[in-house]
């Protein structure tokens, strides 16, 4: 009986609960409504109002500032060399202030080359010694030797002739007495055997003259010949040598002075880019080589940038466009 009583009175509690609730909701919707109070969702938001234009497009890339004309400072030294030492990048200089120095290994070069262009020149002047005196030789033999030889041998002959001579006429006496009776047969065989003893002497001179002018001289003449044509080849070569020897002297001392290089103007140097190497940057001790390119002095007034653009960007990059350029610190 009292369960059936409690059930409907709990039923109209909550009914009256729930109106309430509506109705309170209902109130405070119409307060914030009348107080202009509504939450807005784009509150604190920067907000722009869209509208037809012209879009603005940025397209950055970094680059390099260099000079329209450089003057460039290039190693004049053969070879492969260390630099000892090398102005700073960035550095002003003015005409005749040294920028680089290298003169260590080309030092070692002039005493080494002196060394053997003296050596050189000692051959070669030796060997001049030896051509002249087998110059002289070819014409002492030629015009004096000889002709004293000759002039003995026919003197020789002279001699013989006279002695055969004499011997012809003792025989013709001899034979004139013999037959008189005044003399002895004996003594008539003994003129005989001068006489004849007289013709082998002198046919003996003249084969010992015709042996001296046609083989004695020939023989001697071309032995002269030989050794001065010898003498005249080594001494050739031994000049040529000494030339050699003395341009490549010449050559490094001349390269000596390259070494140093100074400015021959007025300006700020920097190094050239890494990439321009081809290898690291030149610093002391660095190896370098003939033209190869030390420092780079720009011309100021001159000034250029250069950029890469991407090629997604290349299309929207035209000629007038403005441009600005920011150099970092």
């Amino acid at each position: 009986m009292n369960e059936s009583h409690a059930s409907p009175r709990l039923g109209a509690l909550l009914s009256v609960l729930a109106i309430l609730g509506v109705l309170g909701a209902l109130v405070l919707l119409i307060v914030e409504i009348w107080n202009g109070e509504t939450e807005d969702p784009y509150a604190g938001m920067l907000l722009h109002k869209i509208e037809r234009g012209s879009l603005e497009i940025t397209v950055r890339s970094e680059g390099l500032l260099e000079s329209e004309e450089n003057h460039e400072f290039k190693s004049k030294v053969r070879g492969r060399n260390a630099i000892l030492w090398i102005v700073e990048s960035g550095t002003f200089v003015n005409e005749g202030d040294e920028l680089v120095l290298d003169a260590l290994f080309i030092q070692e070069q002039v005493d080494e080359r002196t060394k053997y262009a003296n050596w050189s020149q000692s051959g070669a002047d030796h060997s001049a010694s030896r051509l002249a005196k087998a110059e002289i030789d070819l014409e002492a033999y030629q015009n004096g030797r000889f002709q004293t030889e000759k002039l003995s041998a026919e003197q020789r002959i002279a001699v013989a002739e006279s002695t055969l001579q004499t011997a012809e006429d003792q025989l013709k006496h001899v034979q004139l007495m013999e037959s008189s009776g005044f003399l002895s047969e004996t003594q008539l065989e003994r003129s005989h055997f001068a006489v004849e003893n007289a013709k082998r002497n002198l046919a003996q001179m003249h084969t010992a003259l015709d042996v001296l002018k046609n083989f004695t001289y020939e023989e001697q003449l071309k032995t002269l010949k030989g050794r001065l044509t010898s003498v005249s080849a080594t001494h050739k070569a031994n000049v040529e040598r000494a030339m050699a020897d003395n341009s490549r002297r010449d050559r490094a001392v001349e390269e000596l002075d390259y070494c140093t290089i100074k400015a021959d103007r007025s300006g700020l140097v920097i190094h050239p880019n890494a990439a321009a190497w081809e290898r690291a940057p030149v610093a002391e001790g660095t190896l370098v080589w003939k033209d190869q390119v030390l420092l780079i002095m720009p011309d100021l007034k001159k000034m250029q940038v250069k950029i890469g653009v991407h090629e997604s960007s290349v299309d929207r990059v035209k000629v007038g466009l403005w441009d600005r350029v920011v150099i970092a610190d």
